[in-house]
C-alpha cells in the first residue's frame, strides 16, 4: 500500500471514529491539535458574542459604539498577537492551539469590563470565571464527541427501534403488574405532591443515574471480551463496512496484539454505551409514563386523586367525555413520571442480566462496539506509522 492510499484511509478511518464518538481511538489524539482545534469555531463565536460586555443602558450614541470598537480592537489585536508569536499568518486560522491562544480567550473579554464598566473588578472576574466554564464543557464535548456520539446513538436507537419494541412487547406484562401497583398506592402520590419541582427532577436523575451506574459498572467485563481478536483474519471481519476493511492484513504478525486501550478511551466507550443505551431507556420511560398519564385520566376520578393527595389538586385542565369530567393534574404528571422511572431502572436491571432480554437489548450495542474495536486495532496495526521516533510521552499522550 502506498504512502498517498494509506494517508488518505487514516483520515477516512479517523473521520468514522469520530462520526461515531470515538476520537479516542484515534493515534496521537492531542489537545493542542484535535480537540482545541474544532472547538475554536465555537469559541470564536463566544469571544465575539463577549464583546456585548462593553455596553452599558447608561451610554447611548456614539458613547456605545465607541466602546464595541474597542473591544472588536482587542480581539483583531489579540489574534496577530498570538499568530506572530506562533509564526504563523496575521488572521491566519490556528492549526495548535495550545496555552497562549487558552490564555488570551479567558482573559481578553475581561479587559472589556475593567476598561468600559462601572463595576470594573466584579465585572471582570465574572468574564474569567465564565470563560473557564465555557473552555471545560467545550472541552468535554469536543474532545469526547459528545455531538456526533448523541447524533450516533439516536441513529442507532431509530434503527434497532423494532428490537426496543419487541423487547418492551416482551417486558411489558411483567413491568405493567410492578408499575400499576406502584400507581394506584397512596403514599406515592402523597411523596409526588409534596416534591417541588427540583426535587422531583432530582429524584427523577438518581433512578437515571442508578441504571447507568449499573451499565458502566457492567461494561468494563464486556469490553475486555469483544476487544480480543485470535487471527487479524478475525479483526478485519469484524470491521465490518469501515473503511479498513479494504486493508490487506495477511502480512501483519500473529496473533492480534493491538495497543491496550487508554484511560480516556475507555471513557470515551463508556460514554457511548451509556449514550446509546440511555436514548433507549429514555424511550422506554416515556412510553410508560405516557401511558400512565393516560390511564390515569381515564380510571382515576378527581375525588380519588385529591383523597390520594390529601390536598388540593394541581389542576392543568379540564374536558367532559361521556358526561363526565376528566381533570388532567400536575400530581398525575409527577406520579407517572416517577413511576415510568422506577419501571425504566426495572427494565434496565432485567435486560442486562437475563439472557433473553439481554439479546435484544445489549448484544446489538456489544456487536457495534466489536467494530469499532476490530477497526482500531486494523487501523493501529495496519495504517499507523509504528516505526516514527516519539517520545515516551508523545506515545502515553497518543494511547490516552
Amino acid at each position: 500500500m502506498d504512502d498517498r492510499t494509506r494517508t488518505d484511509l487514516c483520515g477516512r478511518t479517523e473521520r468514522w471514529f469520530v462520526q461515531r464518538g470515538l476520537p479516542h481511538f484515534i493515534d496521537q489524539y492531542r489537545a493542542t491539535t484535535d480537540v482545541w482545534t474544532r472547538a475554536a469555531p465555537f469559541l470564536t463565536v463566544v469571544f465575539l458574542a463577549e464583546l456585548g460586555f462593553s455596553l452599558d443602558e447608561d451610554r447611548e450614541g456614539l458613547d456605545e459604539v465607541l466602546p464595541l470598537l474597542g473591544g472588536l480592537a482587542i480581539f483583531i489585536l489579540a489574534i496577530v498577537i498570538v499568530n506572530r508569536l506562533r509564526g504563523r499568518r496575521p488572521l491566519q486560522r490556528p492549526d495548535r492551539v495550545g496555552i497562549p491562544e487558552l490564555t488570551v480567550f479567558v482573559l481578553a473579554p475581561a479587559l472589556l469590563p475593567a476598561l468600559f464598566s462601572k463595576d470594573h473588578l466584579t465585572d471582570s472576574l465574572g468574564a474569567v470565571l465564565l470563560n473557564l466554564v465555557v473552555l471545560g464543557v467545550a472541552y468535554a464535548v469536543t474532545s469526547y464527541g459528545l455531538v456526533p456520539m448523541t447524533r450516533w446513538a439516536i441513529g442507532q436507537m431509530f434503527r434497532q427501534l423494532a428490537n426496543v419494541a419487541d423487547l418492551m412487547v416482551r417486558s411489558l406484562p411483567l413491568l405493567l403488574l410492578f408499575a400499576t401497583f406502584l400507581f394506584l398506592n397512596t403514599e406515592i402520590w402523597q411523596v409526588a405532591a409534596e416534591l417541588e419541582a427540583p426535587f422531583l427532577l432530582m429524584v427523577l436523575g438518581m433512578l437515571f443515574g442508578a441504571g447507568i451506574i449499573f451499565l458502566v459498572l457492567r461494561q468494563r467485563r464486556e469490553v475486555d471480551q469483544v476487544s480480543r481478536f485470535r487471527t487479524w483474519a478475525e479483526a478485519h471481519d469484524g470491521a465490518g463496512t469501515s473503511p479498513v476493511s479494504v486493508v490487506p492484513v495477511d502480512e501483519l504478525l500473529e496473533p492480534p496484539d493491538p495497543t491496550p486501550l487508554g484511560r480516556r478511551a475507555r471513557i470515551n466507550i463508556a460514554l457511548v454505551l451509556v449514550f446509546s443505551q440511555g436514548v433507549q431507556i429514555i424511550l422506554v420511560a416515556t412510553v410508560i409514563g405516557l401511558f400512565y398519564i393516560g390511564f390515569g385520566l381515564v380510571a382515576v376520578r378527581e375525588t380519588t386523586m385529591t383523597s390520594w393527595v390529601g390536598g388540593e389538586l394541581d389542576v392543568i385542565g379540564e374536558v367532559t367525555v361521556f358526561g363526565h369530567p376528566v381533570v388532567l393534574t400536575w400530581n398525575l404528571i409527577r406520579v407517572a413520571g416517577l413511576v415510568a422511572a422506577f419501571s425504566a431502572l426495572q427494565f434496565t436491571f432485567s435486560a442486562l442480566t437475563d439472557q433473553t432480554y439481554r439479546e435484544e437489548f445489549f448484544e446489538g450495542m456489544l456487536s457495534e462496539m466489536r467494530e469499532s474495536l476490530a477497526t482500531r486495532a486494523v487501523y493501529l496495526a495496519a495504517l499507523v506509522d509504528t516505526g516514527r521516533d516519539e517520545g515516551p510521552e508523545e506515545a502515553a499522550e497518543g494511547q490516552g
